[in-house]
């Protein structure tokens, strides 16, 4: 019993690991700053959509305001 309450708190935290990255990688497409990038992708950039759409994200997010 002690062992599955081990995994069962190494499963949440994990968890909680990734989803916290998965956000914060989220916030930065958002918010327009990628890591390393010389120049902002456009939205005819094939690569940076496809990669918004295996997120589910849709190209709309390259609207400025």
């Amino acid at each position: 019993m002690e062992m599955e309450a081990l995994q069962a708190s190494l499963n949440v935290a994990l968890s909680r690991s990734i989803l916290n990255m998965q956000a914060s990688l989220a916030s930065q497409l958002i918010n327009g700053s990628t890591a390393g990038a010389a120049a902002p992708a456009t939205q005819t950039d094939p690569a940076r959509a496809a990669g918004l759409a295996a997120e589910g994200i849709g190209t709309r997010l390259d609207a400025v305001a």
